[in-house]
């Protein structure tokens, strides 16, 4: 019996891994922790065993990913382009002028989109929607990325982590992005929701099974401030209604 990290590129898994690593990776009361790379995925995960993982809106994730690779990987890492991200980067200099390019349906922006790491990682790649439903039993915690910080106390909770365990503020550590980020357009995001349509069906499938689960923080100043869990069987619930309305 085991709790894996699923890590999705471009979800904020970097500081998790960092901290759950350098922290002698804690025994749990479901059994020690396991790292993975990002190719490890939810089919994995053996009956007896658990998992947990976060997952991010596409915009922002497309916006982290690209700003990721242009600068390539630093300052935390260093990857050289591949000559195919030279030559996306030199003709969409911002994601703004990619995401415009693919509303278009430029064959170069399309192009650009498989050749740049990260940006052609899909998060239903690592979570599909089979194996949610699968698995349902075995996830501990599904964590959004944009609420991370506040929903850390809960997912220690759920997973059973040292309480004293505080995600890492670098943002060398974190492999953050240095960047102003960039507000795509109207167009733009439409084009970029589209590209990732099936991710965007995975996170409104997650998104349903953290509201049945309770997985959901209040945000500061609300009567209470965590939602209590409510157990497997909702989630269950959850995962046959989505089910039925595919």
């Amino acid at each position: 019996m085991a709790v894996h990290f699923i890590h999705i590129p471009k979800t904020g898994g970097t500081g998790i891994r960092t901290l759950l690593g350098e922290g002698g990776r804690p025994e749990t009361p479901y059994g020690p922790i396991r790292l993975h790379k990002h190719s490890w995925t939810l089919q994995r995960l053996r009956p007896g065993d658990y998992a947990f993982f976060c997952v991010r809106a596409p915009v922002p994730r497309f916006v982290s990913a690209f700003y990721s690779r242009l600068r390539k990987g630093q300052p935390r890492y260093f990857y050289e382009w591949l000559p195919e991200e030279r030559e996306a980067f030199a003709r969409f200099p911002t994601p703004q002028a990619l995401a415009s390019a693919l509303a278009d349906d430029d064959p170069a922006a399309i192009k650009a989109m498989g050749d740049i790491q990260h940006v052609n990682a899909h998060q239903h790649h690592s979570v599909s929607r089979r194996d949610l439903q699968r698995k349902a039993d075995q996830i501990l915690f599904i964590a959004r990325t944009e609420h991370l910080n506040r929903e850390w106390p809960l997912l220690k909770k759920a997973v059973g982590l040292p309480a004293h365990l505080e995600l890492p503020t670098d943002p060398v550590v974190t492999h953050r992005n240095p960047y102003a980020p960039q507000e795509l357009d109207g167009r733009g995001k439409a084009a970029i929701r589209s590209w990732y349509a099936r991710d965007l069906r995975i996170v409104r499938l997650c998104e349903e099974i953290r509201r049945q689960r309770a997985m959901i923080a209040r945000p500061p100043g609300g009567r209470a401030g965590v939602l209590l869990r409510r157990g497997v069987a909702a989630g269950r619930a959850a995962l046959r209604s989505a089910a039925r309305e595919r």
